[in-house]
């Protein structure tokens, strides 16, 4: 393969000095960030005929013009690579932006009393991160645990900062009220430093403070709440050791696999503390050209990158990467303030048997990926088969109303690409005036709203949670903001008819399968729906999308709705004035607070008799009631 004459200049002009490559598309777009110790050798092993990797005949075609930037070190070339690929967001690069699974729990370090939060994301703000977690239902169990044994506060710096009186989690033993009362700035760095040790799989300090507590309420003779605590000891004593027992090892360590096939790959780490295996963390992506040496350097970057889904880089990292790894242990180590990191794959014993495991995992994690890519690749031929399409739709918006007598009316987006759910493409909208009096009015400016300003936006099949009349509402919108129709849709459960002698004309279309009511699908400027089955896979899709943006519309005029109820619920209290309300918006941090308290926390607020604390439990009780 000889070099493109289009790239002729780029190539031949190319330094032989370390640095960064970035290659450009027609559109100027980067598609591909790389690195170099010679920019040079390397660019033109693009183009010497010898490079046969499947990663190299998918982008060379892409590629209209290669620019690049001189650093002094190897070293700095990485550095420059992590920053340009999360920048950009090549479309041939490995990066973890996008992966909205990474769940973390943050420690702040910029405040007297530093708070405990949940974060879906890594900032370089100097904060201690624990995790990444591998589910919501994971770090809740967690965080109650650390409510409950360290007290540590969850409220925000600015209701700290107004907080007159303890809070409800103060009042359950939830948190020790240092907003209010005279905690020690020392005893609370205590018990942030012994929850940290805690989440780094050292349990020794949560240890002692129970067993500190089961001896005290022995003594006190409370001895149901000690047998609580004993049982919470022994519980977390079993699950260290059968960990430990399995893993072989009390060292801190990380396990990373990668398995790849053809242009998707599976990436698994296993996170060890203490001995104790924390987690599992497992990336999938699409459209990877990447060589395997390439694959894992890349993952390293974005995994280890400060804001990127670990809460810390190791003392040992396990992974199967032939390259020469000074640059990127120098890296790690940098990441881990200077101490030193050790990046290998280990041939024999307990950590070669923690390596297999992980591949395993991985191997199990792709495989379930190109399962539910080729079911993805199956609803989407469906459609275009049953819409009659050119190619299957690849971007498909969904788009719903959601009111209530004409009052807090919205409008719902879902977005899936490649029949796979965009959390990017979720939008919410307000409609209000004139607009908001009916389905189809609210319908037509939800598609101004969307695509008016946004034409880029337009996807290849917009589906309308409704039938011919709200088609019509959609087809009308787009001819008044002269944009060019997508391939539109309704979709709406089918209308009972029967003939008298008990045929269910329904049936016709799909049938009732046991009880439900069939879907009908419709085209505009088509008087009877398209014959589906509730079970094709097409169908099946547009099903799922429905519901999805039904949920989402619903779930956001309900919190409207109870907004507004609240609201006007509070304002009509007699005897809380704003001076009031005030008041008890201090005490109990909002108005969930406030309806979640009883009866002695309303009179422990300045200004609140127990009269008027009787009278807003019974408005709220009401407010709750409808």
């Amino acid at each position: 393969m000889t070099v493109p004459e289009h790239l002729k200049h780029d190539v031949e002009s190319m330094p032989d000095a370390p640095g960064c490559y970035l290659m450009h598309d027609r559109r100027d777009r980067i598609v591909y960030v790389g690195k170099a110790k010679s920019l040079r050798a390397r660019v033109r092993q693009y183009f010497n005929g010898h490079d046969h990797r499947a990663f190299v005949a998918q982008i060379d075609p892409v590629v209209r013009r290669i620019e690049w930037v001189v650093t002094q070190t190897e070293k700095e070339a990485l550095l420059l690579e992590s920053t340009l690929i999360k920048k950009h967001l090549p479309r041939f690069n490995l990066n973890l932006k996008d992966d909205r699974r990474f769940l973390l729990l943050r420690i702040g370090r910029d405040h007297d009393y530093p708070r405990v939060e949940a974060v879906r994301r890594k900032k370089a703000d100097g904060a201690r991160y624990f995790g990444p977690y591998d589910s919501a239902g994971q770090l809740r169990r967690t965080l109650r645990i650390l409510e409950r044994h360290f007290q540590l506060r969850s409220c925000t710096d600015g209701e700290f900062k107004r907080r007159k009186r303890v809070c409800l989690d103060y009042e359950i033993g939830r948190c020790s009220g240092p907003c209010v009362l005279p905690v020690s700035q020392e005893d609370y760095r205590h018990d942030v430093d012994a929850a940290s040790q805690f989440l780094r799989g050292r349990p020794a300090p949560l240890k002692r403070l129970l067993k500190t507590r089961m001896e005290a309420a022995a003594e006190a003779l409370e001895y149901e709440r000690a047998g609580r605590l004993r049982d919470e000891l022994q519980a977390i004593e079993y699950s260290l050791e059968r960990q430990s027992v399995v893993l072989g090892t009390t060292e801190d360590l990380d396990i990373i696999a990668i398995r790849a096939d053809g242009d998707q790959a599976a990436a698994v780490v296993l996170t060890v503390r203490g001995g104790a295996l924390q987690g599992k963390h497992v990336s999938v992506f699409d459209r990877m050209h990447l060589p395997h040496d390439e694959l894992i350097r890349s993952f390293l970057l974005a995994y280890y990158d400060p804001e990127g889904a670990s809460s810390e880089v190791p003392p040992t990292i396990l992974c199967d990467w032939k390259q020469n790894s000074e640059v990127m242990i120098s890296w790690l180590s940098d990441q881990r303030a200077g101490a030193s990191v050790r990046l290998y794959r280990p041939r024999r014993g307990s950590k070669s048997d923690l390596f297999q495991m992980a591949e395993k995992n991985a191997e199990q994690e792709l495989s379930r990926h190109q399962t539910r890519r080729s079911e993805r690749s199956r609803a989407l031929a469906d459609l275009a088969r049953v819409l009659r399409l050119e190619a299957p739709p690849l971007v498909i918006d969904a788009l719903d109303i959601s009111t209530f007598q004409g009052r807090q009316t919205v409008a719902g987006r879902v977005r899936y690409d490649e029949g796979k759910r965009d959390p990017n493409g979720t939008r919410r909208l307000k409609i209000d005036g004139a607009d908001a009096r009916d389905d189809f009015s609210a319908m037509k400016r939800a598609v101004k709203r969307f695509y008016g300003a946004h034409p880029d936006e337009l996807p290849d099949l917009l589906l309308i949670d409704g039938g011919r009349a709200q088609l019509g509402a959609v087809v009308k919108a787009f001819e008044e903001i002269g944009l060019r129709q997508p391939v539109i849709v309704g979709l709406a459960k089918s209308r009972r008819l029967t003939d008298g002698r008990g045929f269910d004309g329904a049936s016709v279309f799909g049938g009732n399968q046991e009880g439900r009511s069939p879907e009908r699908l419709f085209r505009p400027h088509r008087k009877n729906p398209l014959r589906t089955r509730p079970e094709d896979p097409g169908m099946a899709l547009l099903i799922r999308m429905r519901d999805e943006v039904h949920d989402t519309a619903i779930r956001y005029h309900r919190q409207r709705r109870q907004k507004s109820i609240k609201r006007s619920v509070l304002d009509d209290i007699e005897g809380v004035g704003p001076q009031r309300l005030r008041a008890l918006l201090r005490h109990f941090g909002s108005v969930e607070g406030l309806r979640r308290a009883q009866l002695q926390h309303l009179r422990k607020v300045p200004g609140i008799s127990a009269a008027l604390a009787r009278r807003i439990m019974l408005a709220l009780n009401q407010q709750t009631s409808e």
